[in-house]
């Protein structure tokens, strides 16, 4: 990558009271940057093997349906990534194995949430022509140029917390301050009344390092939709206890408060840890070394009815969790294990919710699909 001498800003930040060096930024000018002609991720890096990529680009908060369908399937949606210009590489695979391997009902728009990172129109059509440049990620280039559109994300802080690590520094990842944390709270959180969003019937999320790795033969959205669920995901493991730290006993009191939710869980077989009669009678608090983490679904995939996770019942629970910022952004309770505590406390896990286990897909690791693809009539 060409820089000129004036493109390169290093943004420092020091405490002065441990006169440590927190974090180094550097910000590109890109109207004077060469982007780098990368080949492929490297397998067993960020790049599942023997994987094939691309990516798109679109105008700025613009709708871009698919003008060749004008059929009525009586909802909408769209496919929602979070991007940064530093994971262009993974964002062109993710992008590109999306479009071919899954077998799409309707072209929907991809929606690009960043911060800052594709202002310029420069910007993003440097990440179009940065596919097209790339033999190996031209496949399906242009259908996904007319269904992206780049939307600038402004994330307010909480009340008490402050961008500047100097001034709040979260307990749990300080290194992926405060960009990790935000999206953690948008995902968890804010998407669901963003204007982009709000209006929608579903979206399906994909992060940048999410890969779908062989055909799918059915649209996961559009699956949703005929089978009357409200979420669907892959796959869903615990958290690790030291980033769930005080989420077990913040659920036990909400629930000890809602019997209903309570009889949700036990009929969703919710793994409550073991000893939890003695939480709220002996002042118990359950982590540490060996405790286990809240299950958490990876959903770096998942696709959500919007109106079921709008219900009032829902979003008061989620918004009680955000009435102390410190669980998000510094204790970084996540939007995944948030997630799976929220489907299993208002949701029939049976009826409701369905696992895409069809899929074979890549996200930090392998996840195999474990039943087999039947194609919708």
């Amino acid at each position: 990558m060409l820089l000129s001498a004036s493109s390169l800003r290093i943004i420092v930040a020091v405490c002065a009271s441990s006169l440590t060096l927190i974090f180094v930024t550097y910000e590109f000018d890109l109207l004077s940057v060469a982007f780098r002609r990368s080949s492929p991720v490297s397998v067993g890096v960020n790049a599942p093997p023997g994987s094939a990529v691309g990516t798109g680009t679109g105008t700025t908060d613009v709708t871009l349906h698919n003008e060749d369908d004008d059929s009525d399937l009586g909802y909408d949606a769209a496919i929602v990534y979070y991007i940064q210009l530093s994971r262009l590489d993974s964002l062109v695979q993710s992008l590109s194995l999306m479009q071919r391997n899954i077998a799409w009902k309707r072209q929907w728009p991809i929606i690009l949430f960043h911060d800052r990172d594709f202002d310029y129109e420069l910007q993003q059509k440097r990440l179009f022509e940065y596919m097209l440049d790339l033999p190996w990620s031209r496949e399906g280039a242009l259908e996904v140029q007319k269904r992206v559109e780049f939307i600038h994300l402004d994330l307010p802080f909480p009340p008490g917390v402050s961008p500047d690590i100097c001034i709040y520094k979260p307990e749990i990842f300080e290194d992926r301050w405060p960009g990790y944390h935000q999206m953690c709270h948008f995902f968890a959180q804010s998407i669901f009344n963003h204007p982009r969003i709000t209006n929608l019937t579903y979206y399906m999320r994909l992060d940048t390092d999410s890969y779908i790795l062989e055909p799918l033969c059915f649209d996961p959205i559009h699956r949703l939709h005929t089978t009357n669920r409200v979420y669907a995901w892959n796959h869903i493991k615990p958290d690790a206890w030291w980033v769930t730290i005080g989420m077990w006993n913040f659920m036990d009191a909400y629930v000890r408060l809602h019997p209903a939710i309570e009889e949700r869980l036990a009929k969703n077989k919710w793994p409550w840890p073991e000893g939890r009669e003695d939480w709220a009678e002996k002042g118990v608090k359950y982590a540490g070394k060996g405790t286990i983490g809240v299950p958490g679904y990876l959903n770096n995939f998942e696709v959500v009815k919007l109106e079921a996770f709008k219900r009032p019942d829902v979003m008061d629970f989620v918004d009680e969790i955000m009435k102390n910022p410190r669980r998000v952004y510094s204790l970084r309770w996540g939007d995944g294990p948030i997630r799976a505590a929220t489907v299993s406390m208002f949701f029939d896990l049976e009826t409701e919710v369905q696992q895409v286990c069809e899929m074979e897909y890549w996200h930090q690791g392998r996840v195999k699909a474990t039943c087999e693809c039947v194609p919708d009539p």
